[in-house]
């Protein structure tokens, strides 16, 4: 009876638990990437520190929602700090950026590394979504392992000129 028990509550708890899976499908070229990005620029990431729901809501000033942060506590990602070294797309008002992106496996995060130099493809985001709810934030950039974004190489950058070009 004790085993029936705790398997049900085993089969329980595994049924309530929040699921992320991420999914990407086919190949995207130079100029698709292009296209589809905000951002596209070459820098060396400096700092990766992680972000909570607690830290994004409080940055974004929704003091109001922090009451429900208890169910945000899966919710983290990392916001990396990036010295830009070329620009292909976009604006840089200064010389380094952030990058927020997930924390990489089921939710499409992008591992970078400190002190390695990325060719990073990035999305302009206006809102944070916590518990379905779309909150308006001050405009901050995003990655994920269905970009381009890749560790910078030069047969890459070339690539990256020439269709920045035409």
């Amino acid at each position: 009876m004790l085993r029936i028990f705790l398997f049900l509550c085993s089969l329980i708890a595994l049924t309530n638990m929040r699921a992320t899976a991420c999914g990407c499908v086919g190949t995207s070229t130079v100029a698709g990437g292009l296209m589809r990005s905000d951002f596209v620029a070459v820098g060396t990431v400096k700092a990766k520190p992680l972000i909570t729901a607690t830290t994004a809501l409080k940055e974004a000033k929704y003091v109001a929602v922090l009451n429900t942060v208890d169910t945000l506590s899966f919710w983290k990602q990392y916001r990396y700090t990036v010295e830009i070294e070329e620009v292909f797309k976009g604006k840089l008002y200064q010389k380094t950026v952030e990058i927020f992106t997930g924390l990489g496996g089921g939710d499409c995060g992008v591992k970078f590394l400190v002190g390695k130099q990325y060719t990073i493809y990035a999305k302009s985001q206006r809102t944070r979504n916590f518990n379905g709810k779309q909150l308006k934030v001050s405009p901050f950039l995003t990655t994920d392992i269905c970009t381009r974004t890749i560790e910078a190489n030069e047969t890459k950058l070339t690539e990256l000129r020439k269709a920045n070009s035409r």
